[in-house]
């Protein structure tokens, strides 16, 4: 035989579960989708237009530069002269046709607590109707997925890719010339000449 207080329990626990297994049909809908706000990319423009970069790299204290040149080369003017890797160049450049924002900060506040007051580096490209885009480079965020960039003349403050932005400004430190051509290499002289 069952006690009293048991059927007592069994029915508030048969009560709890039909108000369970209900309580969502007779609650009004709401709309549980929140967009998230998108937020646009400072420019657009294909790799075909990009016909020039500059990285400055202050921390490192060195800079770098391409141009492409009449016939759609990649030239590297600086530090060094010459032909550069032209699909190596534009694979690490690629993302800036359309740099992806992840978030837009407020700027009103000091520029130093994002890095910005002296970037870390300063990126420049150059598209073929002679227009330049500018990014400053400031830190990385807290979490560290993330740098601080910021356009010249703007007061938005954008989180982008640290890969990305890492990429270009580590440019520097990379090897982008072609080897020279044996026609190009000066041949060793010997101390000795044969009579």
């Amino acid at each position: 035989m069952i006690r009293k207080p048991t059927w007592i329990a069994l029915a508030v626990f048969a009560l709890l579960f039909v108000f369970a297994i209900l309580w969502p049909r007779l609650s009004p809908e709401k709309s549980i989708t929140e967009s998230t706000p998108t937020v646009e990319p400072p420019w657009t423009f294909s790799l075909s237009e990009l016909v020039g970069i500059k990285v400055e790299n202050f921390e490192k204290e060195k800079t770098i530069e391409f141009q492409k040149d009449t016939e759609g080369y990649w030239m590297q003017m600086m530090p060094n002269e010459g032909q550069a890797d032209g699909e190596l160049v534009e694979q690490t450049i690629s993302w800036l046709t359309s740099p992806m924002v992840d978030r837009e900060l407020s700027s009103e506040t000091d520029l130093a607590q994002f890095g910005l007051n002296e970037p870390a580096g300063i990126i420049t490209i150059t598209l073929e109707d002679g227009t330049t885009n500018v990014l400053q480079v400031g830190d990385a965020t807290v979490i560290g997925s993330m740098r601080y960039v910021k356009m010249p003349h703007s007061s938005r403050v954008l989180l982008i890719g640290k890969f990305d932005v890492n990429s270009v400004l580590e440019m520097v430190d990379g090897d982008w010339l072609f080897p020279p051509l044996p026609e190009e290499i000066e041949p060793e002289v010997t101390g000795s000449a044969v009579p």
